[in-house]
């Protein structure tokens, strides 16, 4: 499709320069490979660590641990938990901009706005943007203020992430293609 047909409003958009578009589409395709990698990464790590059912008693145990061991044994599962979620994030990022949409915030408080385009595009559903949304809080109160966040509350996100980011990634997808821009 042609960014500059217009959107489901019917609104006309300018033409999206090839380069941009070009070099978005790299940003896309580097950004969705690193996310698989690093899904597969988490996995690995939660069931070496954890168990394949990812045993809520040891995970809030080592969470909460002040221990050294305990802390390397939780940090390659929360890193891989925001690499994953960064990753979508930017990835819809850049879609937006090959699309001709919008510039995104590329901020931490737009990402709401940010993915609710995406939405309005077709590119996620309603409680697809919801999740990323609330995946992309979590991420952030992880990375800034770990300590306010529980066990309980990270596993969950970590374990939402895995049941729903095939459909995530597969939704994208389907947008980026319109674009010319899909993997």
């Amino acid at each position: 499709m042609n960014p500059s047909a217009g959107d489901r409003g019917g609104r006309a958009r300018p033409p999206v320069p090839s380069a941009v578009t070009q070099v978005e589409g790299q940003h896309i395709q580097a950004r969705l490979r690193r996310v698989a990698v690093d899904h597969r990464a988490l996995k690995t790590a939660i069931e070496d660590e954890f168990g394949a059912d990812f045993d809520r008693d040891a995970w809030a145990a080592v969470f909460d641990s002040d221990d050294a061991q305990d802390v390397n044994r939780v940090s390659p599962i929360v890193s891989g938990f925001e690499r994953i979620v960064n990753g979508v994030v930017e990835a819809a990022r850049s879609g937006l901009i090959a699309s001709g949409i919008a510039q995104p915030a590329g901020t931490p408080d737009g990402v709401r706005t940010d993915l609710e385009m995406v939405r309005d595009d077709g590119g996620l559903s309603d409680g697809q943007c919801r999740l990323l949304v609330d995946l992309s809080r979590t991420r952030n109160q992880l990375q800034h203020v770990y300590i306010d966040v529980s066990a309980d509350d990270a596993r969950d996100a970590i374990r939402r992430l895995r049941t729903n980011l095939p459909a995530l990634i597969r939704a994208l997808n389907e947008w980026f293609k319109r674009y010319d821009v899909g993997v």
